[in-house]
């Protein structure tokens, strides 16, 4: 789906094996209120649909080249998946500011511990990473794919005597257990190529357990 306006690409998503929903996650770099909401309920409504029309084993959550943005639609978009709480935090000068996904009354998916696999690669930066520590430290969660480009802090800007802007890391992330994430993301599952990646998490989301 794309905007008429900014040609932002929004979020999209298909049914694999009749059983695993796969939700593709793109860039979005705009602070726009609209557009926003437009990115997070295109989302929310996609992964509405899938549940309701199948029984979902798993899910695939795609961040492959997502160079990040504004991080907060794409951790609303993926609330139905997950439960309401703190799925991550900042931490600066020794204090954690939470990141909260709460649903709203929006819609909750039948099975909240399914299997979540999270795609990352070289391409993943910024809020991209963001959003994959936000699903990272769930016990059914695990991430596929290549090394991340490392851009896991929040910056602050500070506008020098000159003119000139200068942006500096102020902070750190953590996912919900409180795990580390400074520079590079390394996945679990480490693979080089892309259709060798989905036999690993299709393999992984339809063992056993």
């Amino acid at each position: 789906m794309v905007s008429n306006d900014t040609a932002l690409i929004y979020p999209s998503s298909k049914i694999i094996d009749n059983s695993i929903g796969y939700l593709f996650l793109p860039t979005h770099l705009s602070m726009n209120q609209k557009e926003n909401f437009i990115y997070a309920d295109t989302l929310r409504k996609q992964i509405e649909l899938l549940d309701k029309k199948h029984l979902i084993k798993g899910w695939v959550v795609d961040l492959r080249e997502n160079r990040g943005g504004n991080m907060w639609p794409m951790l609303a978009g993926l609330n139905p998946i997950i439960e309401d709480g703190t799925v991550g935090y900042f931490v600066t000068k020794g204090k954690a500011i939470k990141w909260k996904s709460n649903s709203k009354n929006t819609y909750k998916c039948k099975n909240l511990n399914n299997k979540i696999a999270i795609l990352i690669d070289t391409l993943t930066a910024s809020s991209g990473e963001m959003t994959a520590i936000s699903l990272l430290g769930r016990k059914n969660s695990k991430s596929f794919g290549k090394r991340t480009s490392g851009y896991t802090t929040a910056n602050q800007n500070y506008k020098l005597s000159n003119g000139a802007m200068l942006f500096l890391a102020t902070a750190y992330c953590e996912d919900r257990t409180k795990k580390k994430y400074i520079g590079r993301i390394t996945p679990d599952v480490e693979v080089l190529d892309n259709a060798e990646t989905m036999i690993e998490y299709k393999k992984w989301l339809l063992e056993k357990k």
